[in-house]
């Protein structure tokens, strides 16, 4: 599509500026205000430091997928391409239709890849669900894809903005997660208040190195009434730690098949349970095989509702509600981008 250098610059801009949540992920200036994370408290025995030789220890600074590209270029090919449904009572899907299609079921594949649950009993009845998602460089990538064919701009230098954003997470320097804490409803619904001791959570490597986080939503040590919506916010680990006067690579991918993040306890109306918790998200194969493409669906099923592909400002709260994975992603997709 060709359009005038000014309006692309204009709507350029418009988009990076609705990109609220990760600007805030950013401590960028202009567009949002300043986000609210908190230092977390600092461990004497652990400090980030530089590993000498300089090793490849931010896992952002990486080139984008070359799946994020195709789908792009699919919704721009000059070359016709026409979803035909089964029904041809149904009219067939556009080839952009498609395109958005395609970067949707990649955000749902990533948002499961990169994330995991635990599941509370609070008593007979009641449960809550705490999600750990990873933000991989994957899941960036997915994320942004799906917000760049729901604006419809930019229409071209895709690659090169994809590019930027994941320079500008990688300028934190911090492995960021975002933790979901979701009440399950339930027929007769007890209220409960729970509370998180968020400075006890720590990132278990291969080494035994427990390391705490660097920054923290401060909103997540707050008490949580399950009554309430979901609550959610973002922890920061460092990439490395210095220890007995080493500095070590937290997630090395030579020694860290899994990432592993624990949490002694839970608070349930004011009391500890005494039941530790830890989220366990796949991180590197031991058999590090050659990276293969793989197959991209285009074609959405017939009668499939596109309207659905859009942010949401919630995650899902029923246990076993239909499409959980689904409407999971589109929390996901909300809360790194802030848009609307």
């Amino acid at each position: 599509m060709s359009r005038g250098l000014s309006l692309f610059k204009k709507r350029l801009s418009i988009f990076l500026c609705g990109f609220q949540a990760l600007a805030v992920m950013l401590g960028s200036v202009g567009c949002v205000p300043p986000s609210i994370m908190t230092q977390a408290p600092v461990v004497a025995a652990l400090e980030a430091c530089t590993p000498v030789p300089l090793e490849t220890v931010n896992v952002y600074r990486t080139i984008p997928q070359p799946w994020a590209n195709i789908i792009f270029e699919y919704a721009y090919s000059t070359t016709p391409v026409t979803s035909i449904p089964l029904d041809p009572s149904i009219p067939a899907f556009t080839q952009f239709q498609g395109a958005q299609y395609a970067a949707f079921q990649k955000l749902i594949t990533e948002t499961q890849r990169w994330s995991d649950t635990e599941t509370i009993t609070l008593d007979g009845a009641n449960k809550v669900r705490i999600t750990l998602t990873f933000v991989s460089p994957q899941l960036l990538q997915a994320v942004y894809l799906n917000q760049v064919l729901k604006d419809g701009y930019p229409t071209s230098g895709f690659p090169e903005q994809l590019q930027n954003m994941l320079n500008n997470v990688a300028a934190r320097d911090e492995l960021l997660f975002l933790l979901t804490v979701s009440p399950a409803n339930s027929i007769n619904p007890i209220r409960h208040t729970i509370e998180l001791p968020i400075d006890e959570i720590i990132l278990n490597n291969s080494e035994n190195l427990q390391v705490p986080h660097s920054h923290d939503d401060h909103n997540l040590a707050q008490s949580i009434d399950t009554a309430s919506d979901a609550v959610f916010g973002y922890l920061a680990f460092p990439f490395t730690q210095s220890t007995n006067g080493e500095c070590k690579w937290v997630l090395n991918p030579k020694f860290n098949t899994n990432i592993v993040v624990t949490m002694p306890y839970i608070k349930v109306d004011g009391t500890k349970n005494n039941t530790s918790y830890s989220w366990t998200i796949p991180y590197t194969s031991l058999i590090n095989q050659v990276i293969t493409l793989e197959a991209l669906n285009f074609n959405p099923p017939p009668g499939y509702n596109l309207s659905i592909i859009t942010p949401s400002s919630l995650p899902p709260s029923g246990l076993n509600q239909p499409n959980y994975e689904q409407d999971f992603a589109k929390f996901i997709w909300k809360q790194i981008t802030g848009s609307y």
